[in-house]
């Protein structure tokens, strides 16, 4: 027998010691609930954990964002609601004001609310925010491609465009060469001579496209990038691309057969009418039947005179048949005659030779006015020369004008201009021909106040002055935005949402004017056009916050089963390590019973010695 080493102890002890470290981690995960507290509990269990928890993480913080562009979404489909009705509403006043039984009074107070709804409208657009960030001033539209380079003038065009020799032509300046077109005579509504201008482009291998926008014509480069448009001219930008005033003093052709309360046209008895119009002859003939014409007020847009303009307008006379209330100027019938005779009127040098059957019945005996006066000619521009220009020498110091029919060059010395030294060059230039240039809102008008005829023929310098120019950027140059929302934990996991531009003028609504006919109706397509706008981007923005709602329950989904699976991982199964801890605390029990009876075996050797 051994005392110097009590192996029964040492091992009793050995055992006992294990049996307490496993218990204390037993307890340690039972008051903690994990069953990783430290990386040597399980290190590529905690590598994995750490990983799964991080996700986990970015799914609860993407399911929050998923939840913050749903209520940006209903904000701004909030907002385009409202522009909606306000829509709705112009339409409604642009309809009304078509109508021919208003005066022009009553549709300047029409205007009037048309005006004050517009700028709300130009209003929630611009200030319509979700945490400080404009939604629908074009902040945050997502740009597709590179931009194309585009001249634009500044007329808007409506109604019937007459094309004939005096502006059916347009002359380009491009990379890859000079090239003309000549437009096909005749009468166009502005989206078919938009039509007839791009089956010339296309068929001469030109590469422009034209295009309307916000009602102004407008020549795109096909392909996106910086490809220039370095001059553009013919006689068809007068007429098509700058904003003109000025006219001859008006020629007025009146009858003094009396129409009311009707007249009846027969075939072949009264329904023809001819005429002279500056030395031309014309010939229309009318539809049989009776037509009923009121008193003067009310008889502007009578079947009679719309039938009789429809068929001027076919045969593109450019004079226009109305009514007259009284002829006071007559010396046979003095004073107010409230009842209804036909007028013709234009402002052309000569409107003569009327006859054909029909001219006793609508005209009975003419009286002939030309009204003196007119207006100065003026020629408005749309480019911006608030900041100024650089003149360069030969490349765009030259600008050709028509004054009368005589053609003058004029040619500006190089340099930088701001605006007011820009205008006294241009006054100086001119001075001699009364011609005079001002800005008006940083845009140049040219007025010619002769009374004499002035257009603007070409010259580089003319697209820098009247013209709106943007040029090209390349795709890989724009940037692309859109207010993005992180849908998910990883890189790429997003939405971009394309915020719509929704303002007056993003809508090509323009210049919008329901104070007159003409007007209104050309604002009702406006209009139309911009509530099927409106209506596409409130469908978006559904789609959108749609979209958000299932990739919302999918992030749950997703962050609900990664969190079973870490928990598998990480957290402790309470049961199981319940029966570890009884276990050990049995075992370290025993433990200390054999280690009392291992420590007591060396005193048997008492007995030896004794």
């Amino acid at each position: 027998m051994r005392i110097m080493s009590n192996l029964s102890a040492l091992n009793a002890s050995n055992n006992m010691r294990v049996t307490n470290n496993n218990k204390s981690k037993t307890m340690e995960k039972l008051s903690s609930g994990l069953r990783i507290n430290r990386a040597a509990d399980d290190a590529a269990g905690l590598a994995i954990s750490e990983k799964m928890r991080g996700q986990i993480r970015g799914l609860e913080q993407a399911s929050r964002n998923i939840q913050d562009g749903m209520s940006l979404i209903q904000t701004a489909e909030g907002a385009m609601q409202e522009i909606h009705a306000m829509l709705q509403r112009m339409n409604e006043l642009a309809i009304q004001s078509a109508n021919g039984t208003y005066s022009d009074s009553d549709r300047s107070n029409i205007h009037t609310e048309l005006e004050q709804l517009q700028e709300e409208m130009n209003n929630i657009a611009e200030n319509t925010k979700f945490n400080g960030i404009k939604l629908l001033n074009g902040d945050f539209s997502i740009g597709t491609e590179g931009n194309h380079t585009q001249i634009s003038g500044s007329k808007i065009l409506s109604g019937i465009i007459k094309v004939d020799t005096s502006n059916d032509t347009f002359h380009f300046s491009l990379d890859n060469g000079s090239f003309s077109i000549a437009l096909n005579h005749g009468s166009y509504f502005p989206a078919d001579l938009i039509s007839n201008i791009n089956a010339l482009l296309s068929g001469n291998n030109i590469d422009l496209k034209a295009s309307l926008i916000n009602g102004r014509l407008s020549f795109n480069q096909v392909l996106p990038g910086d490809y220039p448009i370095y001059n553009i001219s013919g006689n068809g930008i007068n007429h098509m691309l700058l904003g003109q005033v000025g006219t001859q003093p008006q020629y007025v052709v009146a009858g003094e057969a009396l129409l009311t309360p009707s007249i009846t046209i027969t075939a072949g008895v009264n329904d023809r009418l001819t005429f002279d119009v500056d030395g031309t002859s014309y010939s229309i003939t009318l539809d049989d039947g009776i037509y009923e014409v009121p008193r003067y007020a009310d008889a502007k847009t009578s079947p009679l005179t719309v039938q009789i303009n429809r068929k001027l307008a076919e045969l593109n006379v450019p004079v226009v048949a109305g009514y007259g209330g009284f002829v006071g100027r007559h010396p046979s019938i003095p004073g107010e005659v409230y009842s209804t005779c036909l007028t013709f009127k234009g402002h052309v040098g000569s409107i003569d030779n009327i006859g054909g059957s029909a001219s006793d019945t609508l005209f009975g005996d003419l009286w002939v006015d030309k009204l003196e006066g007119g207006t100065p000619s003026k020629v408005f521009g749309v480019s911006n020369l608030s900041s100024g220009i650089e003149i360069k020498s030969g490349i765009n110091d030259e600008i050709v004008i028509d004054i009368n029919g005589t053609i003058k060059t004029y040619i500006l010395s190089a340099g930088d201009y701001d605006a007011v030294s820009l205008i006294n060059e241009l006054n100086s230039e001119w001075s001699m021909d009364n011609v005079v240039a001002t800005l008006s809102n940083g845009k140049i008008e040219l007025s010619q106040n002769d009374g004499f005829k002035m257009t603007i023929e070409g010259g580089a310098l003319a697209k820098e002055l009247f013209f709106s120019y943007v040029g090209g950027i390349d795709e890989d140059e724009q940037s692309k935005r859109g207010i993005v929302i992180q849908t998910g934990a990883m890189t790429g996991e997003t939405l971009a949402l394309d915020m719509p531009d929704v303002t007056s003028v993003s809508l090509g609504m323009t210049g919008l004017n329901v104070s007159t006919t003409a007007g209104a109706t050309f604002a009702i397509e406006t209009l139309q056009n911009a509530i099927n706008q409106v209506s596409a981007e409130r469908a978006k923005m559904g789609a959108y916050q749609n979209r958000l709602e299932y990739t919302g329950n999918n992030v749950m989904n997703y962050t609900e089963n990664l969190s079973m699976s870490e928990s598998r991982i990480r957290d402790a199964d309470m049961a199981k390590e319940m029966v570890k801890l009884t276990i050990n605390q049995l075992l370290s029990d025993s433990g200390q019973a054999m280690l009392t009876q291992a420590n007591a075996l060396p005193k048997s050797i008492l007995n030896l010695l004794s």
